[in-house]
């Protein structure tokens, strides 16, 4: 599959490599510290992001800066019939010390080109409307806002 090495500049010529690759049954710890350090995410029931790592593997993807995360996003697909050829983003989640360096946009990049590649046509995601961060990079790469309900935001982006 895809994934692979980034750099990015921080300042003049200091550069920060990190990997996107697949998330592993073993990053489940580590990926749920990283939920609870991420506003407004949670670290979920214990071993949702292993059980998330076994199932969905080619979708959930996780940004690594040598052995430390500094983020991740999970995708699956949606099993209802009458909605086949969509897909869902569960979460995305950058290190807040690594927000502002677009390491959201790449992984949500990495996940778009694989839900393209594996066939789907919509992806939608539910955003919490005080998300000012996640809302913004979900509109630049080009999902609109279909309906609110609640406290959340509604996108979607169609594939095809």
């Amino acid at each position: 599959m895809h994934g692979g090495v980034y750099n990015k500049i921080i300042t003049g010529e200091m550069v920060m490599k990190y990997t996107i690759t697949e998330a592993e049954e073993e990053d489940s710890e580590v990926i749920e510290e990283l939920a609870r350090i991420c506003p407004p995410l949670r670290g979920g029931v214990c071993s949702t992001y292993e059980y998330l790592a076994i199932c969905f593997k080619r979708y959930f993807l996780i940004a690594k800066k040598i052995d430390e995360a500094i983020g991740f996003i999970v995708g699956f697909p949606n099993i209802d019939k009458k909605n086949e050829g969509e897909v869902w983003i569960y979460q995305i989640a950058v290190c807040p010390k690594d927000q502002g360096l677009k390491i959201g946009f790449d992984l949500l990049t990495e996940e778009l080109l694989r839900f393209s590649l594996g066939g789907y046509k919509k992806v939608k995601a539910r955003i919490l409307d005080s998300n000012y961060q996640s809302l913004g990079l979900f509109k630049k790469m080009g999902f609109e806002e279909i309906e609110k309900k609640g406290e959340w935001i509604e996108v979607e982006k169609r594939l095809d």
